[in-house]
């Protein structure tokens, strides 16, 4: 199970950091074969255990995207990934995740941020409050468009919070 988890949040952050998608060939398969595999190895328990991690994993991943907060391969995504951890471990992944994304955004605004303190030190202009009340570069593209570019595609937080997740079980003995 926990081979399949990897294999499945690996090439999920593959295709997102490559196409900006999780492909449906991904997620539904992964999301049967869960389903399968819990309800051959637990019977009845393993199915409900895999259909109520499901239920997370689409439930809260459904409420964010209809509030546009994600695309509809993200909640696919989660959908397969709570089939094969259950909704506990689902719901510790989605917290995990948010943190992992604010982790990295952040990261990622203070790195933009240093490398325009550069440019603009290098330009020979001031990067305090005397600089002309220049802001930091934006997007040359419509509105939207440097959020977008900006934004971390939604797998890698995911995988990472779902790897650590694993660790710490595996660490506990705790895997499902």
């Amino acid at each position: 199970m926990t081979a399949m988890v990897l294999l499945f949040t690996a090439a999920a952050v593959f295709s997102d950091l490559r196409t900006r998608r999780i492909p449906n060939w991904l997620t539904v398969p992964s999301l049967v074969l869960a389903l399968v595999v819990h309800g051959c190895h637990g019977r009845l328990d393993g199915l409900v255990f895999s259909l109520l991690g499901f239920a997370a994993g689409f439930g809260v991943l459904f409420l964010l995207w209809l509030m546009g907060g994600g695309g509809g391969g993200d909640v696919k995504m989660m959908a397969a990934l709570g089939a094969w951890l259950g909704w506990k471990m689902t719901l510790a992944v989605f917290v995990g995740s948010a943190l992992v994304t604010l982790i990295l955004s952040t990261l990622r605004l203070a790195y933009r941020l240093f490398v325009w303190s550069i440019a603009r030190n290098r330009a020979g202009q001031p990067s305090g409050e005397g600089s002309g009340g220049q802001a930091a570069p934006t997007s040359n593209g419509g509105a939207g468009e440097g959020a977008q570019r900006f934004a971390v595609p939604y797998a890698v937080p995911v995988a990472l919070s779902t790897w650590i997740i694993l660790a710490l079980a595996w660490k506990w003995g705790t895997l499902p």
